[in-house]
């Protein structure tokens, strides 16, 4: 044993031939050494127990810089023992060397040790069997060689440390981490080669894969090359980190390579997902194929001009950059993200001209070529170019559209004949609906912006849900929900309401159910008159043809409106009218509810009052009051113009007449006015 010192000890016996005796050679202490000498220095066992705890890069350094060595047995076996390996062993200088490093063929390096390979001229030659590293592997400059034969491999275990800084690293199977955690990988120069050989290893075996969590993912330069497709059941070329995982990984550099010189000539499918590096498909032997076998992030421009194609695979890939490659993109499911910062470009072609979905949030934009989305765009930030776009299969399906403040460049075709149709208004800015939506959905309009949205156009929509701010419309921009069911419209409060005229659909059978319209008038979220006075039918009488009922309400100051005081009315408020219009069906006779919370205010007020003019004559319905609504007591046809009105108060004249009618006028109301 050595400790702080150097021994080389080497005997025969003198017999014919000559039995050779090799002593091992052991370095100790916790201190850095070197292992130098201008002789020859051929070794049988190189022992190393420098320090304690798992390796780091401060940990005790043995540098070996021999300018001839020699191994006994050399190009067969290696001399490194590491059942009790500690510290980190590095081989320097410029001497020409090719041999194994280990006593065995399927080696181990503790948890304890490292290996440091600094040398140009020194190749680590590949040894018949699997390697596992638990500690560190460091190469800045020469070759490391791992495995073979087909589909050997050095696997990464959790905490193991790896380091390519220069020179070159090959497997003839694969580099991977099987716990998917915790270990250290740093690209900064260099080559990484896997599948030089072939990986042939069961079902969702990565030829490069450092798992989904590292504790620590960097790519700052190198490349890594994947020579060789995987051949197994279900094959796995390249796992990066997902974006689960971005706060451990930092990629500023580097490549990943499929396809070299010495890769087979016939066409392979490399298969690849994770967050990636610049992305080269090396073609020198065949036209290579790129896939998706999960998610994947895109963060360099990419472009492959061979007749290869990129497929999607059903997944999503999202692009950091432009895109230059054929696109086979699965029509039901798989989708492009652009968001980026600088404006994108996807050229190239795409299979079938079809795509499930894309996401645009780049406020740069995105240009892409013709495209139909079949299933869903989501407009975040940023416009999205394209000569022509048309929304939907024409089939079945659901299609759905999210907006923000992206926007697209023209105005699509709608083939939206069969589907589901949702589309969905979410911001913190003031919306208006524009060429993206068609005249009629027949899903679920979605508001979900507390500045408001103003629709652009008319819209017929199946369902609507309120989930934040107004929806303003217009007689020009009109809503009509034609889903004939009372709960068409969810989620309606004071704060989110219908701020304009909405028409909705009812049954062609009587209902006992309440329609209600939640409508108001909102000047704006923080100025002007917000009101929420909802207007419903309830229990309506209905024929043959579904009738579309329009109710809009108008509001301003007192003394804007006029009229009559009639039956049962002394006074009508002149601030508020509310307008019915039958638009078309068959419709009777329903009862009548008005939700105004002047109601509480000014208590007097408290009738429902009806008219065929805004400033006509308005009589009396009677009804009940649970403030803030009324509802008339009986059902009525529909008037033009309802308003709130005051009833005429209640008069007694005394009699000993005997009454010959008595017919109740009015039951179940109280303070009622008793004619007759």
């Amino acid at each position: 044993a050595v400790n702080n010192g150097i021994i080389n000890v080497y005997t025969t016996d003198g017999a014919t031939p000559a039995v050779e005796t090799y002593a091992t050679l052991k370095f100790i202490g916790s201190s850095n050494n070197s292992f130098t000498g201008t002789g020859s220095t051929d070794l049988k066992e190189l022992q190393v127990v420098k320090g304690s705890g798992n390796v780091t890069t401060s940990s005790p350094v043995l540098d070996i810089n021999l300018s001839n060595l020699t191994v006994k047995d050399a190009n067969t076996n290696g001399f490194i023992q590491t059942s009790n390996l500690a510290g980190i062993v590095k081989f320097s200088g410029t001497a020409t060397i090719s041999n194994p490093l280990f006593l065995i063929a399927a080696y181990s390096i503790p948890s304890t040790a490292g290996i440091w390979l600094n040398n140009a001229n020194f190749t680590v030659s590949g040894q018949a069997g699997d390697a596992t590293l638990n500690g560190m592997l460091k190469i800045t400059a020469g070759t490391y060689n791992v495995g073979a034969t087909l589909a050997q491999r050095l696997t990464i275990a959790s905490g193991a440390k790896f380091f390519l800084e220069g020179g070159a690293f090959n497997t003839t199977g694969s580099f991977y981490n099987t716990s998917y955690t915790a270990s250290t990988f740093n690209l900064s120069g260099g080559t990484l080669t896997c599948a030089t050989v072939g990986n042939s290893l069961g079902a969702g075996a990565f030829e490069f894969g450092v798992g989904s969590a590292p504790a620590s993912f960097i790519i700052s330069g190198g490349s890594v090359v994947i020579q060789n497709a995987s051949t197994n059941a279900a094959p796995i070329d390249c796992r990066f980190p997902d974006n689960s995982y971005l706060s451990n990984v930092n990629i500023t550099g580097g490549t990943l390579q499929f396809g070299n010189a010495y890769t087979s000539a016939t066409a392979q499918t490399f298969n690849v997902s994770g967050i990636l590096p610049n992305l080269v498909v090396d073609n020198t032997t065949a036209n290579h194929n790129v896939r998706l076998y999960a998610d994947a992030t895109m963060l360099f421009d990419y472009s492959n001009t061979g007749s290869g194609i990129f497929d999607l695979n059903g997944k999503i890939l999202n692009l950091k950059k432009s895109f230059n490659a054929s696109l086979k993109a699965d029509a039901s499911s798989s989708r492009l993200v652009f968001n980026g910062t600088t404006s994108q470009i996807l050229s190239g072609t795409i299979t079938n001209n079809q795509i499930s979905n894309i996401t645009i949030d780049n406020a740069s934009g995105a240009t892409i070529p013709t495209v139909q989305i079949n299933n869903g765009l989501i407009l975040t930030n940023g416009l999205l170019t394209a000569p022509a776009l048309s929304f939907g299969t024409g089939t079945t399906g659901t299609f759905a559209l999210s907006k923000a403040r992206g926007s697209i460049s023209v105005t699509p075709t709608f083939n939206f004949t069969g589907m589901t149709v949702n589309y969905t208004y979410n911001d913190t800015i003031p919306q208006t609906t524009g060429t993206g939506i068609p005249t009629e959905i027949s899903g679920t309009l979605t508001i979900n912006n507390k500045r408001g949205v103003t629709l652009g156009n008319p819209l017929k929509a199946a369902n609507v849900t309120l989930t934040s701010g107004f929806l303003h419309t217009s007689n020009t921009n009109l809503l009509t929900v034609t889903n004939t069911s009372s709960t068409a419209i969810s989620g309606a409060t004071s704060t989110r309401f219908i701020a304009g005229p909405l028409a909705l659909t009812l049954p062609t059978t009587s209902s006992s159910s309440t329609f209600n319209f939640p409508i108001g008038n909102a000047e704006g979220i923080n100025a002007g008159d917000t009101v929420y006075t909802p207007f419903a039918i309830v229990a309506p009488t209905t024929g043959a043809v579904s009738p579309v009922i329009k109710v809009a309400v108008t509001n301003g100051p007192m003394g804007t409106y006029t009229g009559t005081a009639g039956t049962y009315v002394e006074s009508v408020r002149t601030d508020r009218r509310w307008e019915v219009t039958k638009l078309s069906g068959d419709f009777t006779t329903s009862q009548i509810s008005i939700t105004d919370t002047s109601i509480v205010s000014t208590p007097d007020y408290k009738i429902i009052c009806t008219s065929d003019l805004i400033n006509g004559t308005f009589n009396g319905v009677l009804g009940t009051l649970s403030a803030p609504k009324l509802t008339s007591s009986t059902a009525i046809p529909l008037a033009n113009f309802y308003a709130i009105g005051k009833k005429v108060p209640m008069s007694y004249v005394s009699s000993t007449a005997t009454q010959t009618v008595t017919t109740t006028v009015a039951k179940g109301a109280t303070n009622q006015l008793l004619i007759g």
